[in-house]
């Protein structure tokens, strides 16, 4: 609280002729800062920073003692039984293996097919598959959220703790979602593409707040619930009643490793 106090001093407060500018800057980017890490096993070292009210929000909640439990799991269960659910890249399906393949020479006749087929979804279906699409395509704003969680952030953009690794690979597999839903919504014809395209951009831009005070136990528990309701509602419309031919490789398993995560964190509680 009082790195939060010192952040929003009054310019003059406390004002010393020898200390302007780089004193007062730094002061405000340590309340504002994730802790820098020390050690090298650990996505985060050093005290913590301990909760904050900003614009009446609670922010950092996560205790010291927690923290502790957060960062127990990252050498034994993270690296042996969260990791290894990601799969490798040459065993994951890809976009296109769902569409015609642009380079060959009957892919406008192919295309014509699938517009064929799609000419009977109805409306309803449309209206919710276009909201997945939505919802898939604002991958970025779920990056930055996971990336706010104490103890679990990629503090470098590409760190190799557990933690990090998994946010970056998970997003990786979780990218293809939006994208093939982009292209097949494109050539089916059936929709209006642009004012998708303007409704991620704005839901991109809006950002998302999901008040979880920055605490991986808070977080992690949200994003278990949302994926479920994400299940129940592609269960309600799958790719068979969208008329799109499977691929032979199996969908790879993208679901479980935050369930995990948050089912670890429960019991530790």
């Amino acid at each position: 609280m009082a790195l939060g106090r010192q952040a929003t001093q009054p310019r003059g407060a406390n004002r010393h002729p020898a200390a302007d500018g780089p004193r007062r800057v730094v002061a405000r980017a340590v309340a504002s800062a994730p802790q820098p890490a020390t050690s090298t096993s650990h996505a985060q070292s050093g005290p913590v920073q301990g909760p904050i009210i900003m614009n009446g929000q609670v922010l950092h909640s996560l205790t010291a003692e927690r923290l502790d439990v957060v960062r127990s799991l990252e050498d034994g269960y993270l690296q042996t039984q969260v990791v290894p659910l990601l799969k490798a890249v040459d065993k994951c399906w890809q976009p296109a293996d769902f569409l015609p393949p642009s380079e060959d020479a009957d892919f406008l006749d192919k295309v014509h097919e699938l517009r064929q087929r799609a000419k009977n979804l109805p409306d309803d279906y449309l209206v919710v598959f276009v909201g997945d699409m939505i919802t898939e395509e604002a991958l970025p704003t779920y990056m930055t959220m996971l990336n706010t969680l104490d103890g679990v952030r990629d503090e470098t953009g590409a760190s190799q703790t557990p933690w990090a690794k998994w946010t970056r690979e998970w997003t990786a597999e979780e990218n293809r979602h939006g994208d093939v839903m982009n292209k097949y919504m494109y050539l089916t014809g059936r929709v209006n593409l642009k004012s998708i395209e303007v409704t991620i951009q704005n839901l991109i831009g809006s950002g998302m707040d999901p008040k979880t005070e920055n605490n991986p136990y808070l977080g992690f528990l949200y994003t278990s619930f949302q994926e479920r309701a994400t299940k129940v509602c592609w269960g309600a419309g799958g790719w068979g009643r969208a008329g799109v031919e499977r691929p032979r490789c199996k969908r790879p398993h993208v679901r479980g490793p935050r369930t995990a995560l948050a089912g670890c964190l429960a019991r530790a509680c």
